[in-house]
């Protein structure tokens, strides 16, 4: 029971990144990016409490990871 992680769920994080390129002129291309970090907002917990003394043993508590996070970016190569 003092294994970290052994009574843990495991990970099912999805990361999707969208990358469109425009042709602008001759070597000029526009290039925009939009990715998805946890892209299904899928929540990962905290390990249960192993400590038998505590008051929270056994419980989860938090939430380990992030919400989903979106980022768009641009740019032009040439």
């Amino acid at each position: 029971s003092r294994i970290s992680g052994l009574r843990g769920q495991g990970l099912q994080l999805w990361d999707i990144s969208i990358v469109k390129q425009v042709p602008l002129n001759g070597r000029v291309r526009a290039q925009v990016n939009v990715e998805f970090l946890n892209a299904f907002n899928h929540p990962v917990y905290n390990n249960p409490g192993t400590d038998p003394t505590a008051a929270d043993f056994a419980k989860v508590t938090s939430q380990n990871n992030l919400p989903r996070d979106i980022q768009i970016a641009a740019k032009i190569v040439f």
